[in-house]
């Protein structure tokens, strides 16, 4: 006889909830510690693609560990405001390489 398995929440609310709280620890474990790569802030942090052609997706946070982390190594930490500038830079075609990271390719193609 076939039996029903029952879920381990009592509604979908408890579910979505549950899951909310993972990926805000999940977040909040990874971004602990860490400052801005541009200003130093430590408040409002934000992931940041370095190079936004190398992003599979923007939701890693609900991914397993291994995944996540695979993702998150193509990433750097911005605040909002300089992930903002960033992203409007980008988007006007004014984005420039900083100089300790043209230093950093120059000695990696020599």
């Amino acid at each position: 006889m076939w039996h029903i398995l029952a879920m381990p929440y009592l509604s979908m609310e408890q579910r979505r909830e549950y899951q909310r709280q993972w990926v805000a620890q999940n977040r909040a474990a990874w971004l602990g510690g860490k400052t801005c790569a541009v200003c130093g802030s430590d408040q409002n942090l934000e992931v940041d693609h370095a190079d936004p052609a190398s992003k599979l997706s923007h939701r890693v946070w609900s991914w397993s560990k291994a995944r996540r982390e695979a993702e998150l190594a193509k990433c750097q930490v911005l605040c909002r405001d300089c992930h903002q500038h960033k992203t409007a830079d980008l988007l006007d075609g004014n984005y420039k390489v900083p100089p300790e990271a043209v230093v950093e390719i120059r000695q990696r193609h020599k």
